[in-house]
């Protein structure tokens, strides 16, 4: 649809709509307008910002989420401790997520603890 400029022509549309030629040149925005642009910016969805959740409502996500729970055990079978998520247990113990998963279920020591999964 329409007409494909060429980068020529585009060069110099751009150089003729500069300066006092611009269709805003001099003019101030007021201050409804300033205040619109402010409101819908602060509303736009920001792609390199990343969104900042506090620890409680982290904690509420997770305990909502149908991700697996892990109950962490000792050599004599006694449970030691539980987490709700298996990123919680890696953090935990200093390790990775990818090596609790690993000994996950299988009755395999890893630092004297076994860890079994259970839906919540």
């Amino acid at each position: 649809m329409g007409i494909k400029h060429s980068p020529e022509t585009k060069i110099l549309m751009s150089i003729k709509k500069r300066g006092i030629n611009h269709n805003l040149y001099g003019k101030t925005p007021s201050y409804e307008t300033r205040k619109r642009i402010s409101e819908s910016s602060k509303s736009a969805i920001r792609i390199n910002k990343p969104k900042i959740i506090n620890l409680e409502t982290r904690l509420k996500l997770s305990l909502n989420s149908n991700g697996i729970r892990i109950k962490v055990f000792d050599k004599s079978n006694k449970i030691f401790k539980e987490f709700y998520t298996l990123t919680n247990a890696a953090n935990y113990f200093n390790v990775s997520s990818s090596t609790i998963s690993r000994y996950l279920n299988k009755d395999k020591l890893y630092n004297g603890f076994t860890f079994k999964s259970y839906k919540y």
